[in-house]
């Protein structure tokens, strides 16, 4: 009788140990659960304006924002890296038409080391007709940016979105998330 007490104790602590050892495998193996963003995107309200940070975008400090001469501005936390910027003139020295704003970025990008024009358009942002540039510059290391220029109240509102050229087509659905979400308040 006690040596069959003590084979069934055997019994079923080999059960336990294999029983414990399944689950740990199974658990071990088992795909992690999905991430869960429980908060909502950021909206970014700064300067009358406002738009919406991607996931994995974050503000720019104060110090890169001044080396940009930007008022707000979020990048990227993920590889491939990428910018938002936005800029903004002082009412006396802002263009006072949509045409004289143009000219004066043209002018202005003319100026960027081995600078390509890509294209231009005419689009709506914020409400506002907005003038978009896309265009590279840089010698090896090819930099490509996205710039809206807008008149809005008598200010002139540069938005720019930066990546390196070869990393650009893949951030063009954060960019488009941006400037959809562009509001003046």
């Amino acid at each position: 009788m006690k040596s069959r007490r003590v084979t069934w104790l055997i019994v079923l602590l080999l059960v336990v140990i294999v029983a414990t050892s399944l689950v740990l495998v199974l658990h071990k193996n088992a795909p992690a659960p999905a991430k869960q963003n429980l908060t909502q995107t950021p909206t970014i309200t700064t300067n009358d304006v406002s738009y919406i940070a991607p996931t994995n975008w974050a503000q720019l400090t104060k110090t890169e924002l001044s080396k940009e001469g930007a008022a707000s501005g979020i990048g990227r936390l993920s590889a491939p890296p990428a910018k938002f910027t936005m800029a903004i003139e002082p009412t006396l020295s802002s263009p006072k038409t949509a045409a004289s704003l143009r000219t004066q970025t043209l002018l202005g990008l003319q100026h960027l080391t081995s600078y390509t024009f890509v294209s231009e358009k005419t689009t709506p942002v914020g409400g506002e007709t907005a003038e978009q540039f896309i265009y590279t510059f840089g010698n090896s290391d090819k930099t490509e940016q996205q710039l809206f220029v807008i008149l809005h109240e008598g200010r002139a509102f540069s938005l720019l979105f930066t990546a390196n050229q070869k990393d650009f087509g893949s951030q063009v659905t954060d960019f488009q998330k941006i400037i959809h979400s562009f509001r003046f308040q």
